[in-house]
């Protein structure tokens, strides 16, 4: 790719672009900030490409496809942590994630690598709250609509 540079009224410079991952982060915290966006904007299709996890969805498979994407990014030695949905399948992946990733680049030798993602835990207590008084809650409703 080139990249063409205005250097002064009428001229300009053509170079190759190089992309710079830890440049690109930088700037796009600045939009952020600068422009006051909300952090789920990097949500949005155009920031992110899918990747493809083929049937059936176990804990090997879910492997194979994290540590293709932790090579595909060139992070696998700089992790130190990795939040998931809690479930067995989840559980047995990071297991096995921890015997193929370097103790060397894992924080407190990987102890602390897994992190359970806490909007999960809070949905999973609200539920069990809400399964508790669900009587008491269809018995006002009831009431209200009388």
């Amino acid at each position: 790719m080139l990249k063409a540079t205005k250097i002064k009224e009428g001229d300009v410079e053509i170079r190759t672009f190089k992309f710079d991952q830890d440049t690109t982060r930088r700037e796009l915290a600045n939009m952020v900030i600068l422009h006051e966006y909300p952090l789920s904007m990097v949500e949005h299709c155009g920031f992110h490409r899918f990747t493809y996890v083929p049937c059936p969805h176990t804990s090997e498979m879910l492997t194979d496809v994290m540590m293709e994407c932790l090579h595909d990014w060139n992070i696998e030695h700089k992790l130190s942590t990795l939040t998931v949905d809690n479930c067995s399948t989840n559980n047995v992946m990071i297991r096995i994630l921890l015997e193929m990733l370097s103790d060397v680049s894992l924080l407190l030798n990987g102890d602390m690598f897994h992190m359970r993602c806490s909007t999960h835990i809070l949905n999973l207590i609200v539920r069990d709250g809400l399964d508790v008084i669900s009587d008491s809650v269809e018995r006002i409703r009831s009431s209200v609509s009388y």
